[in-house]
């Protein structure tokens, strides 16, 4: 019976190998060697840890170094399974992702490719049919390839076909550009601003409006926020009226935190050249037009006196964004940037409004003041 005991332990799968997702990745960095999985915490412990999840995931919510800093402070605090429930509330987003996978690179196991001598093996004991099907397949395969391992392979997988695949092959050659284009054109799509072939107007107007968007993003965050309730539903001392409190101050900061969430989201669509819709859920489905009014409207209401400019000038600056991102070089009859002579004239205004903007905050204005009330004073 023992013997029999002992060979199911042996062949039974480890349950504790756990995969390189989002949270390993950052219990991995960290150095927890405790507990990954969230242990069972009381409700009252687990509302605790998410409002603190909450503000300091907005605290610190314009850097992803000073997010993961902070949850390793976090770390040296809670207990194991505490920390690993935190992790969790905390939430890693596709920027703290990536900067893990900067930071603490993991290798990847080699695979061991055959040699020609093994795939020549392979080959002989296939039907022609399936012998065209593998050696194409080979060939989708070395996209990333050098252009001169590509001929090689090209010349001897042709050697090995006969008269009638032959020329198939030769048509998959043709056909398949050297390079994926996908990936090349997923490449361009992510680089930094910095290395899109703008001309010195367009990068003018892209980095200009991204400034304005910045102030704007600043002001809102001015914003006074209303502080939760301590009272819990669960709490059979809770009036309703406490109640109706908590309801009323989650329904204002749900509305404030989707403000920041448009104004991210333009960002994004102006620093990536996202398409104008997209089928995620939330402000992701708004079209540009929709965002851009929604953004403007804030701004109105956060600043007083709006830096942002119209949405037909914001509209003309993205349209520049989305025809030079996709290029890798500009030909020298592509580099005229001709934005009509209004929008041109309502820009130059906006950035002038924008450093008297910064001017205002030079003097450290207390949260109570606003911008409308310093503009007469010193335009």
């Amino acid at each position: 019976m023992s013997q029999r005991n002992d060979s199911a332990s042996q062949t039974k799968p480890k349950s504790t190998i756990h995969k390189p997702g989002r949270f390993y990745k950052v219990h991995r960095y960290l150095g927890n060697k405790h507990k990954t999985k969230p242990s069972r915490i009381s409700e009252h412990s687990k509302t605790y840890l998410a409002r603190i999840a909450h503000d300091e995931r907005y605290r610190y919510r314009s850097s992803a170094k000073m997010r993961l800093q902070h949850l390793r402070s976090a770390l040296e605090i809670l207990e194991p399974g505490a920390f690993a429930r935190y992790v969790h509330l905390f939430g890693v987003d596709e920027p703290m992702q990536a900067l893990l996978d900067q930071l603490d690179p993991v290798e990847e196991p080699v695979k061991k490719k055959k040699t020609k001598a093994q795939m020549l093996r392979l080959v002989k004991k296939l039907s022609e049919d399936k012998k065209f099907k593998y050696l194409r397949n080979l060939a989708w395969k070395m996209s990333d390839a050098s252009k001169e391992e590509r001929d090689t392979f090209n010349d001897w997988a042709l050697t090995l076909l006969d008269d009638v695949w032959r020329p198939e092959f030769q048509r998959v050659i043709n056909q398949h550009p050297f390079g994926d284009p996908k990936k090349k054109q997923l490449e361009l799509m992510n680089r930094p601003l910095t290395k899109v072939p703008f001309s010195t107007k367009e990068r003018k107007y892209v980095e200009g409006l991204l400034s304005l968007l910045m102030r704007t993003s600043e002001s809102v965050a001015r914003r006074p926020w209303p502080q939760k309730e301590l009272c819990s539903f669960d709490d059979p001392h809770a009036r309703p009226d406490d109640e109706a409190k908590a309801n009323q101050v989650r329904k204002i900061r749900q509305g404030m935190e989707k403000d920041e969430h448009c104004l991210d989201e333009l960002r994004k669509r102006i620093e990536h050249a996202w398409p104008d819709h997209n089928k995620d859920l939330g402000v992701h489905r708004l079209s540009i037009t929709d965002l851009i009014d929604r953004v403007r409207a804030l701004d109105e209401e956060v600043v007083g006196i709006p830096l942002l400019p119209s949405t037909a000038c914001i509209k003309y600056i993205i349209k520049i964004v989305n025809k030079a991102y996709p290029l890798e070089v500009r030909s020298p009859a592509d580099k005229r940037c001709a934005m009509p002579s209004d929008l041109k004239k309502e820009f130059r205004a906006r950035l002038r409004r924008m450093s008297l903007y910064d001017n205002w905050r030079a003097t450290n204005p207390p949260d109570s003041e606003c911008f409308s009330d310093y503009v007469p004073k010193n335009s």
